[in-house]
């Protein structure tokens, strides 16, 4: 692995940074154009020390054509360009990277995020300089030193160091393109599921900011029009308490908003926090299900039963919120049954809306070390990996069948009488398939191994003795 090199005294002079957060070829998941408030975060705290800072998320304005290359003028003329990776998004952010620096040599490239994190000499081949975990307390060095290799970020133990988020260094922003504000109260998360990249890039231990300082970015943006908003935190209850103090706090302070988040299923064991939700407007809880097999809740290292998902839709209707139900298919517990008891749980338990990933193995996590390690990843074309293709041999299906059985649960679901949805969904899933054409002709042909298939009778057997 490459470190960074000693820097030359750091330049003094006012920077033109641009940043750049690259789109997915296809995200089917987000209907809501939301832009990531990482890059947003380092453009505020480079605007605060004198630089000249522009941001751009390619989910509201593309900036790069494969054939006219960089497509805003402004980025060519920067000083830096700093470009935030996830592992769908890592193809093209190399893309865009290449295509600054033939255009403009002279321009410092610096890439992060949680796949350079994961990857950081991958990342390096693109950059002059790759800054991993958290870049709050490195990009002023990242941006004013001639710095290269690996700089290595550090976590910010107090959020309330951070500053608030400025809206408005995001190009082609408009308020009313955002259907919901984003903003984020916590980092970290102890719980560490195999799958889930979450715990590299932000650690095992909750932080948050204080709530008095997240009441007043609401009165800001409140003030300034917003009205619907997104808590990006990956357990907005996390710390319960706090969070009925925060609820509180915008009851007294009145203010009045509609508003979304992400959560475990354990907020259902708090009537009180569920009543503080719904009276300051909640309307929506995005809820990490994963799967109604119990032996899947166990591979993925969930520590949460099937019982506590049904008690949680149940309470969340009771107090007039909406659940949307996760779900990642394709475990080596899985199988076609697993497929259909989840259709049953669906139309029994009718949450308002559902999401089907298929599992797939991101760089840095436990579930990724052990795919390499049983060499059951097929392609490591990294914009495949987004949840709707198939890039690992599963255990249970070849790897057309796990799709067409994921395609199959998204066309029965939004097919269900008490649902509106599905002409939104025959548009998104014509689209994917139209993207993909290539995909969907060659997956047929990518057949699980022997060697992994007589491991399975080798183990079946055993089990049969046992």
């Amino acid at each position: 692995m490459t470190t960074a090199q000693p820097a030359r005294p750091s330049h003094a002079k006012r920077q033109k940074v641009s940043f750049i957060e690259p789109c997915a070829d296809f995200n089917g998941y987000n209907l809501v154009r939301l832009p990531l408030l990482g890059h947003l975060y380092l453009g505020a705290i480079l605007k605060r020390n004198g630089h000249d800072v522009r941001c751009y998320s390619e989910n509201l304005r593309r900036v790069y054509h494969h054939r006219r290359g960089i497509t805003e003028k402004r980025i060519l003329e920067s000083d830096a360009v700093g470009i935030s990776i996830m592992t769908p998004t890592a193809n093209r952010g190399y893309a865009i990277a290449d295509a600054v620096r033939k255009a403009n040599p002279k321009v410092r490239i610096i890439i992060g995020g949680s796949h350079a994190t994961a990857l950081p000499d991958e990342a390096l081949r693109h950059a002059d300089a790759v800054v991993t975990g958290e870049g709050e307390s490195k990009i002023l060095e990242a941006v004013n030193s001639d710095t290269k290799g690996i700089i290595r970020g550090e976590r910010v133990q107090n959020l309330d160091d951070l500053p608030i988020v400025d809206l408005k260094l995001l190009q082609g922003f408009r308020p009313k393109l955002l259907r919901l504000t984003p903003i984020a109260t916590s980092r970290g998360c102890p719980f560490d599921c195999s799958f889930c990249s979450v715990t590299q890039m932000f650690g095992r231990r909750y932080r948050f900011r204080s709530n008095e300082l997240v009441l007043e970015e609401l009165e800001r943006r409140t003030k300034a029009g917003f009205t619907n908003f997104f808590f990006y935190d990956d357990n907005f209850a996390a710390d319960k308490t706090r969070t009925k103090k925060l609820l509180e706090g915008m009851l007294r302070r009145n203010i009045h908003i509609y508003w979304a988040c992400q959560a475990r299923v354990d907020i259902a064991r708090d009537d009180e926090l569920l009543d503080l939700m719904r009276r300051t407007g909640c309307v929506t809880v995005a809820l990490g299900v994963e799967s109604v097999n119990p032996r899947t809740l166990v591979d993925y290292n969930k520590k949460q039963s099937v019982t506590d998902v049904v008690n949680c839709i149940v309470k969340l209707k009771a107090h007039e919120i909406r659940a949307l139900c996760m779900f990642v298919m394709g475990s080596d517990s899985d199988t076609s049954l697993t497929v259909r008891e989840t259709v049953r749980f669906l139309k029994r338990w009718k949450p308002r809306y559902a999401q089907f990933s298929i599992l797939f193995p991101i760089p840095g996590t436990r579930f990724y070390d052990r795919m390499l390690r049983e060499k059951r990843i097929w392609t490591r074309n990294w914009s495949l990996y987004d949840g709707s293709h198939v890039v690992t041999y599963p255990k249970n299906f070849t790897p057309i069948q796990l799709l067409d059985q994921v395609r199959w649960i998204w066309k029965q679901f939004y097919s269900m009488p008490w649902l509106t949805g599905y002409s939104v969904f025959r548009y998104f899933l014509w689209k994917w398939e139209r993207i993909n054409k290539k995909y969907l002709l060659y997956l047929p042909t990518v057949k699980t191994p022997k060697r992994l298939t007589q491991a399975d009778a080798l183990v079946a057997a055993s089990e049969r003795s046992a």
